[in-house]
């Protein structure tokens, strides 16, 4: 059948760049207006278009049986009119992509497919004059959707973007078709034809097309319209749709407006995401409280598990801006939430990186469901012993937190002062205010003991600190003073200055100089240490006289005006003080000046002059002494060892005059 046309072009300007206006079935020249009106020249014979449009709207219903019957009907009465080709390529296409068929019968659509838009294409390369009177005729979207999408899948694109002067979403029926237009226009970027094909609400599968926009429509503001609208739209979803929810708010790239705004559209919806995704992927991220408001009060609308419940505190303390924090506990206290805040929900808050003026808020709001004191006491206690910040930070946290309680428990101050160094410097000033509280001193008595032989803090530090648990009234043992004054890694100064600081208040200085030289052996010996410790002493008793004078090898001067003092001090004369000791393989019995001569451990000019202080009375040396079992004159025993005794021993004898 031949049907032929005025040629498609402006008969006031010979433009032809046309319109289609629909409603006046006519075309407007968009140079200069004219509108033209398209004329049939030869026949009436319309059947055939009746024909390929129900063929189209068959496939736009997936009838495709009806939509073969139809075909036929349109290769009987012309096989190469364009609407027959038309309706091969369209119902072929859609055969392969949704008519079930195997894998043999996709080949030989595929196969038509090629065939008729190769003859297509043969016919015109683009739009023909009897394509845009069919299409003009066809006066059905459902139709031409068809279409469109097929010279989209073909690449078709000026045949395909030709059609839209015809295409209405509006009038579209078909659920499948509005399916395909909305992915065609998501993939082709077709936005406001996105748009105008889900206001078609009766006619669109709404949920797929809610997960549609969610997955990849761009964010914007009427991104979150289109939510809106289609949750409305989809009435009551189930538990089957949450997980789509939640995956989206978890992976979006999309503004946490947008995500707030699902959130709240979604209200008490069974599909609406758990607590725990909520707060993390969109209450945590969000700034301003009255954004907040909407979504907080969209979720307390109805009563929550204590799961749920404690859920949202722990994100809030721990990831939410503080206004945002105090708001959602304020929320909490208004709608009677039933809340009791453990000491770790407030370890939250004071390890928050905010200034501690806003943790003090968020405390403060915490506070008012409030506290044991046993949950006080345990928060306190770890800021104070384990949260590592700048001195200015703590002492403010310090000064609001301590009042907070009577007295901190002893086994956390006692932890703060021994085992940390969190504040430096400015640790004296945070004991004070610790022992400036109410405490249990019977509990902390061993607390000075174990501070003052710890060494993580600056001598400066640790002086001040060992003042502050003097005055109040904490004692050391000797035994912990000797500890302190014998630790090699520190410097005697240090140790010599917390010595003094200890000496008289806790241990007496006769008491700490016995302890000491009676603990040490020549190895461990320190010179400036036992000068320092001797300074102080009253009175030297037999054994320390003894054994500082055999068993030490001190610095030379040291030794003599040590000895030379030490003399003085004796509760007895040197020679009347009696030892033994083992000279040459014999035990010998004797008092110390013979034991020095026979023994000394230290050099000849040293020993000169000790021997010297020690013989300054000149003391009777010629004394027995038991040697080998045997009493026997000081002098025969040196006889009878002459051919053995040191060069040493020898000097000594010629300058006591033996």
């Amino acid at each position: 059948m031949a049907v032929n046309y005025v040629t498609q072009k402006c008969t006031s300007c010979a433009g032809t760049k046309l319109q289609y206006i629909d409603r006046l079935k006519a075309w407007r020249c968009e140079y200069c207006g004219t509108l033209i009106e398209r004329h049939e020249q030869v026949d009436t014979l319309f059947t055939i278009k009746n024909v390929v449009r129900q063929v189209l709207v068959d496939v736009a219903y997936l009838r495709f049986d009806s939509a073969r019957n139809n075909l036929v009907e349109c290769e009987k009465i012309d096989s190469r009119y364009v609407g027959t080709i038309l309706g091969e390529i369209v119902y072929s296409l859609n055969m392969i992509l949704y008519g079930g068929v195997n894998e043999a019968q996709q080949r030989n659509f595929f196969s038509q497919l090629k065939k008729n838009y190769m003859a297509l294409t043969q016919l015109s390369p683009s739009v023909s004059e009897d394509e845009i009177a069919l299409y003009e005729f066809l006066d059905s979207s459902e139709a031409t959707g068809t279409l469109i999408l097929a010279f989209d899948f073909l690449e078709a694109t000026d045949r395909r973007d030709f059609l839209f002067n015809f295409f209405k979403p509006e009038e579209v029926y078909s659920m499948h078709l509005n399916t395909m237009l909305t992915d065609f226009a998501i993939k082709r970027g077709k936005f406001e034809l996105f748009d105008e094909i889900i206001k078609n609400a009766d006619n669109i599968e709404k949920v797929p097309c809610l997960f549609t926009v969610l997955s990849n429509y761009p964010d914007s503001d009427r991104k979150i319209e289109n939510v809106k609208n289609l949750i409305v739209q989809c009435g009551a979803m189930s538990e089957n749709e949450r997980g789509f929810f939640e995956e989206y708010l978890q992976s979006t790239s999309d503004s946490t407006k947008t995500k707030n705004a699902v959130v709240c559209a979604l209200g008490n919806s069974e599909a609406r995401p758990s607590i725990s995704v909520i707060m993390e992927s969109v209450i945590s991220h969000i700034d301003d409280t009255t954004v907040l408001s909407a979504t907080v009060d969209s979720i307390l609308q109805r009563e929550l598990l204590d799961v749920e419940i404690y859920t949202i505190i722990e994100y809030a303390l721990s990831a939410c801006t503080a206004d945002s924090c105090v708001y959602i506990l304020g929320k909490m206290k208004s709608t009677n939430q039933f809340v009791q805040l453990s000491h770790k929900h407030y370890c939250l808050i004071l390890t928050r990186q905010d200034h501690p003026a806003e943790r003090q808020k968020i405390l403060d709001a915490a506070l008012s469901f409030g506290a044991l004191d046993r949950t006080k006491d345990a928060f306190i206690s770890y800021y104070l012993c384990e949260v590592n910040e700048k001195y200015e930070y703590r002492i403010l946290m310090l000064d609001y937190l301590l009042p907070l309680v009577e007295m901190i428990s002893s086994a956390s101050v006692e932890k703060y002062i021994v085992l940390t160094s969190i504040d430096g410097e400015m640790k004296p000033s945070v004991v004070k205010k610790i022992f400036g509280m109410k405490n249990n001193m019977s509990f902390l008595r061993n607390t000075l003991n174990s501070y003052i032989t710890s060494s993580q803090d600056s001598h400066k530090t640790k002086n001040e600190v060992v003042c502050i648990l003097l005055e109040s009234g904490l004692t050391a043992t000797p035994q912990a003073c000797l500890q302190m004054i014998t630790q090699g890694n520190v410097p005697y100064e240090q140790r010599l200055e917390l010595l003094s600081r200890v000496t008289g208040s806790c241990v007496s200085s006769d008491e700490m100089f016995n302890l000491y030289i009676n603990s040490v052996d020549y190895r461990s010996f320190e010179s400036a240490i036992f000068s320092q410790l001797m300074s102080g002493i009253t009175a030297v008793n037999d054994s320390v006289f003894m054994k500082y004078l055999i068993g030490i090898n001190d610095l030379s001067a040291a030794k003599v005006n040590n000895i030379s003092k030490m003399v003085q001090l004796s509760y007895n004369r040197p020679e009347s003080i009696m030892c033994t000791i083992n000279h040459n393989g014999n035990s010998v019995t004797c008092n110390t000046i013979q034991a020095y001569i026979l023994v000394s451990p230290d050099d000849p000019q040293t020993a000169e002059a000790v021997a010297q202080v020690l013989c300054h009375r000149r003391p009777n040396l010629n004394t027995e002494v038991i040697a080998g079992g045997s009493r026997v004159k000081f002098k025969k025993y040196l006889s009878a060892q002459k051919n053995s005794l040191s060069q040493l021993t020898q000097i000594l004898c010629d300058t006591c005059r033996i």
